[in-house]
């Protein structure tokens, strides 16, 4: 049983149930078939004095982070052209909008659900927005102990002003919670989502009485590198997903298709079905060689091997 207060990243299943009934392949095999059905396709051999041994896996995680993948991974997973894979703070764009703080924040010693936090001109258009979305989220994080709602704005660190600013919170961890009480306790509810002030606040510019105001609103506009994804555009757990030497995510951010593809030259498939799909995606990336490969060209070339439109695929090597 776990005790109140224990970190759960800490608690380990052990016992009879997988340990195997005696030294045969097949005893062991079904030792580790429970284990992965007990640890979520994540094992752990450890020895009697608790030392870890050797893990196994076939999730992508870290649990000290943590960072946990899907349990079954799809492409879109890793994508930042889906909804599945891209990060939720920029929506895959790799960039967030910013606005002069002076235009937007009026009070930084107060905490953000409170109505002098906004400068006049924000508190005009966001007043309802405030009351009847920043305020209630920030409200659920506080019940669920992950948020101090008397905190001020000043006294928040990085990541929590950036939630206030860009928005997209999403819980650490699995499970959710619900927006509201349903009938049903085991029913799964929305996620609760705040879309960001400076995000809202531009939805809502438009009705405001001070032209001066909108007119430095919008002239202040800018884009800087989304603090969540850095970059990448993609979900943080694409940050565990190595292509040779660096993660998908550190890829994403560099832009090196040359580069990326010498490494994945180096892949070295182990059944027909990957060198298939192994020759399949050199070909497509191999355009990126030739002086000024543009993006149109790998596009071209992955709809020539990927669909049955007629075009010149690869050769696929020797099963």
């Amino acid at each position: 049983k776990a005790t109140a207060g224990a970190d759960i990243r800490e608690i380990r299943a052990a016992g009879a149930r997988l340990r195997p009934s005696n030294q045969s392949d097949d005893a062991r095999s079904r030792a580790v078939a429970e284990a992965f059905a007990v640890g979520a396709k994540y094992v752990e051999l450890r020895d009697p004095g608790g030392r870890l041994l050797a893990t196994a896996s076939d999730r992508i995680l870290d649990l000290k982070t943590p960072l946990i993948a899907p349990m079954t991974p799809m492409p879109s997973d890793f994508s930042r052209l889906d909804e599945r894979g891209r990060c939720p703070m920029c929506r895959g764009r790799r960039t967030v909008t910013t606005i002069p703080d002076s235009l937007v924040i009026g009070t930084r010693t107060v905490e953000p659900g409170h109505q002098q936090f906004l400068s006049p001109g924000a508190q005009e258009v966001m007043k309802g927005v405030l009351r009847n979305e920043l305020a209630p989220f920030l409200r659920r994080l506080s019940k669920e102990g992950m948020w101090n709602m008397n905190a001020p704005f000043a006294g928040l660190d990085r990541a929590e002003r950036d939630v206030v600013l860009f928005g997209c919170w999403e819980r650490p961890g699995a499970g959710s919670f619900l927006k509201r009480p349903r009938a049903n306790p085991n029913e799964v509810g929305s996620w609760l989502r705040w879309d960001g002030l400076y995000r809202r606040l531009l939805m809502e510019v438009d009705r405001s009485r001070n032209p001066d105001w909108v007119r430095q609103v919008r002239a202040g506009v800018r884009q800087r590198r989304c603090p969540r994804c850095k970059g990448s555009g993609l979900q943080l757990f694409a940050g565990l997903l190595r292509v040779g030497s660096l993660s998908l995510a550190e890829w994403m951010r560099l832009g090196d298709g040359v580069r990326m593809l010498e490494e994945l030259e180096m892949v070295a498939p182990t059944t027909a079905r990957q060198r298939r799909t192994h020759a399949r995606i050199l070909h497509c990336l191999a355009s990126l060689r030739n002086p000024g490969g543009a993006p149109s060209a790998v596009a071209k070339r992955t709809v020539e091997s990927f669909t049955t439109m007629p075009a010149a695929l690869p050769a696929a090597p020797p099963a």
